[in-house]
């Protein structure tokens, strides 16, 4: 459905610059989380009796290693060669669950006659403790996800509980990677909504759980220095000491029993066993991997050209210590390579940070982070793609560019093709589509499938010419059947027509059968013989046109449209229809660019709308442009506007000033009242995370985050003042007035001295003897048009009306 659009006072103007649906309430939402949570664990359930990797027998002996052996032979055990390698709180976690487990099966935690088992008990066990662990990242999200609009939260839920690498690699191959994933998530959240000191607290536990999550150190010690250290040298030192003893105590709390034993050096081996290799068993597709085919094609090469080149020993993919991985041809790579190489492809996120610690684009960063890491780094397991795909698909709801970039590092690009219709004109990536006929089948062999018409019905056949979709058409008129015609008209109707009659009124139309958008001129309405709605529903996924979860529909009732969730949820309705406008959706009466009308008889109620000429209704401020083109251009505006010119902290940093605007109302969120009027714009200046300020009475506000809502009004009292580049800003006009002055004297001097010269020359042309008149006129021809010449150089200086008088007189002398 077609978004709702913002009044246009009528003596006032507005500009909208950000949208953001209303909160829902947190019981709504939390019913609503349990309820998805819920069938994903069923679904978990289903997955118990699925693969059995060697993980199972690898988490068994850490139970029972845990809970035989004093803490001080931890991690100096080899009763197995799957020795603990996790930092001590994955230790600890093991020894909590091992109580459990011994509770089960005795024979789970018996470190000596467990070897190997793989009895039911065992494997349930181990599957339902994954899936409780789970719980952590469900919170997590929850939290992350509250604040924001229903539809962005469900597809975070689905990215992020339903991620199918999380099914396979924790419930089918079987890790304790998720919750994890929501200790990540809930430091990342910390730090989102500006909780620095609670975010580096967990994510300092998160790294004595699991110690790969490392990668994301420098970003998140440079972010923590500039935004929480912030406030002047004594109270960002007393911060940063804060920090630093709060990560201390965790890190104490972890290690400290084992540096009581003197086991530091033995831990420290475990969780780095660089012996290992360059790649994992289950090795990243990742830089290393061309770098190794690289180096065996050239011991390929030169083998085949009569070089002796020595074979390794050892292979790429060994997963056991002591496995090495030697080069025939290039130089051996160390792991100190690969942390250099790291550490230099983090190095720009890491400078970005440092100049403007955006708390809203630490996900993004950390995402980053966590991608160079799989890319170069040492020993990557292809599960570590999870340390970037979930925080990606947080940021995926943010644009269309953003859910692409999660999708194809995630998914990949569909192979599926439909039948649709989009607009041609419209320059969007991708396509704005608006209706597609066979979203729930579709084809993947194009070159061989077809669209045609047979028995007056147009139908597409697949790759083996089975009918996948068709308009269903019945008709016994054989002409129908013979001379049926497809067109698509100019407001985007798919019609089928007959040929052969007189009659361009078509029997079929896909305004009738509408998809996901309700286009100008079509009807959304009710059948009241059938009782039967018109539904649009959504798209499952951005890639993926089968029914999603939303969809919008005609309540005849109360005149009104109502969206809903799952078929049957109602959580939107526009109110009923006055005969001018949606009662919950006021902007409609006034809207300049639609026009709806409401249509009620035996047969059907429906509604219709056209549109007009007229501005879109959402722009961006001086100084800003759309975070999203491609969005903007599919009049999705909720990604918002973004500075032209990035404002950076540092010596670097560019000239800022202030958008002075009268807006309808001051953006309700994230203000902070920081002391009198008069020190707003000093304190907004010297802030780098400030984004506005405005003056309230005696009191000063500051914005620190997005600016919601933004509507211009120049009749309003609420003044805001935007931080912007100055660059950006438009220059005002320079001062002409000296140059006026300047030019309108000169001019009239000049002018009087012509007049003058012009007498005397009268004068003697009718005194002098010998002189024709002709003579005299081409004399004053040609002070004519040095007369016309200056008035032309004076243009920009002088008012048109001065220049007029200036032309007569010059053509009364010219006679």
């Amino acid at each position: 459905m077609k978004p709702t659009k913002q009044k246009k006072p009528q003596q006032s103007k507005e500009k909208q610059t950000h949208l953001q649906n209303p909160h829902e309430p947190t019981n709504t939402i939390i019913k609503d989380l349990l309820w998805f949570s819920l069938i994903i664990t069923f679904f978990k359930l289903l997955l118990i009796p699925a693969y059995h990797s060697t993980d199972f027998e690898v988490h068994r002996n850490w139970l029972a290693l845990t809970h035989t052996l004093p803490l001080s032979q931890w991690y100096t055990d080899e009763t197995s060669p799957w020795t603990l390698d996790y930092p001590p709180f994955f230790a600890y976690f093991e020894y909590l669950l091992s109580h459990f487990a011994s509770l089960v099966d005795p024979t789970i935690t018996n470190l000596y006659n467990g070897l190997n088992y793989k009895s039911p008990s065992v494997i349930i066990f181990q599957r339902l403790t994954v899936i409780a662990s789970d719980s952590i990242l469900i919170y997590s999200i929850y939290k992350l996800t509250k604040t924001l609009n229903s539809k962005k939260r469900f597809l975070i839920w689905i990215s992020v509980i339903s991620s199918p690498g999380l099914l396979i690699v924790d419930h089918i191959h079987f890790q304790y990677n998720g919750f994890l994933l929501g200790l990540l998530m809930a430091s990342l959240g910390a730090l989102q909504n500006g909780h620095d000191l609670t975010g580096g607290l967990i994510f300092a536990i998160l790294l004595c759980f699991k110690h790969l999550f490392a990668v994301a150190g420098p970003v998140y010690f440079v972010y923590i220095l500039r935004h929480y250290c912030r406030g002047g040298f004594l109270r960002g030192l007393s911060k940063l000491i804060t920090m630093g003893v709060v990560v201390i105590a965790v890190f104490v709390t972890a290690y400290g029993p084992f540096a009581y034993h003197g086991q530091i050096q033995d831990v420290l081996k475990r969780m780095f066993p660089f012996g290992r290799g360059l790649c994992h068993a289950y090795w990243a597709p990742n830089f290393w991997v061309f770098y190794i085919l690289s180096d065996k094609l050239l011991a390929f090469v030169f083998t085949k050209l009569g070089f002796y080149i020595k074979t390794p020993t050892a292979s790429f993919t060994g997963g056991l210590v002591g496995d090495s991985s030697p080069f025939a041809i290039l130089p051996t790579v160390t792991p100190s390579v690969t942390f250099g190489v790291v550490l230099l492809a983090i190095l720009p996120c890491v400078v970005k940070i440092w100049r403007n610690p955006d708390p809203k684009k630490i996900v993004r960063w950390v995402a980053y982070a966590y991608t160079c890491g799989f890319l170069f780094g040492w020993h990557v397991h292809e599960k570590a793609s999870l340390h970037f795909l979930i925080p990606l698909a947080v940021v995926a709801v943010e644009s269309i560019q953003d859910a692409r970039h999660y999708f194809m590092l995630s998914i990949g690009n569909t192979s599926n093709y439909y039948i649709g219709i989009w607009y041609k004109k419209i320059k969007s990536n991708p396509l704005s589509i608006v209706w597609v006929a066979n979203r729930e089948t579709p084809i993947s062999d194009r070159f061989r499938s077809e669209l045609k018409t047979i028995d007056g019905n147009l139908v597409l056949l697949n790759e083996s010419k089975s009918q996948i979709w068709s308009t269903n058409v019945t008709t016994t008129t054989t002409t129908t059947l013979n001379s049926a015609t497809a067109v698509i008209l100019d407001n985007g109707n798919l019609v089928l027509r007959d040929s052969g009659s007189n009659s361009i009124e078509p029997f079929w139309q896909s305004f009738d059968h509408p998809t996901h958008t309700w286009l100008p001129g079509a009807k959304l309405g009710y059948d009241n013989r059938t009782k039967q709605s018109q539904i649009i529903r959504s798209w499952r996924s951005n890639d993926d046109p089968a029914v999603g979860l939303f969809s919008v529909e005609l309540h005849p009732p109360g005149k009104e449209y109502v969206s809903k969730w799952n078929g049957f949820q109602q959580y939107w309705t526009s109110g009923a229809w006055d005969g001018e406008a949606f009662y919950l959706v006021p902007e409609t009466r006034l809207d300049y660019n639609y026009i709806y009308s409401y249509h009620e008889n035996v047969n059907e109620s429906y509604f219709i709308y056209s549109v007009q000429s007229g501005l879109p209704f959402c722009n961006c401020l001086t100084g800003f442009n759309p975070r999203s083109e491609s969005d903007w251009n599919q009049s999705d505006f909720s990604s918002g506007c973004v500075r032209k010119t990035d404002l950076q902290c540092g010596r670097n940093m560019e000239k800022q000033d202030f958008l002075k605007i009268r807006v309808k109302n001051l953006p309700p969120n994230n203000s902070v009242a920081v002391g009198s009027a008069g020190e707003c714009r000093t304190t907004c200046l010297n802030d780098c995370l400030c984004n506005a300020y405005s003056s309230v009475g005696t009191q000063c506000l500051v914005w620190d985050g997005d600016l919601l809502n933004l509507s211009e009004d120049d009749g309003s009292a609420n003044t805001i003042y935007i931080k912007v580049a100055s660059k950006d800003l438009p220059r005002p006009k320079k001062s002409n007035n000296l140059i006026v002055v300047v030019g309108v004297v000169g001019g009239v001097v000049l002018f009087l001295v012509v007049v003058l010269i012009l007498i005397y020359r009268k004068k003697r042309v009718s005194l002098s003897v010998g002189k024709t008149t002709m003579e005299g006129t081409q004399q004053f021809l040609i002070i004519e048009e040095l007369i016309i010449l200056k008035v032309d150089f004076m243009l920009s200086n002088m008012c048109r009306s001065w220049q007029l008088r200036e032309m007569v007189v010059v053509r009364e002398m010219a006679d």
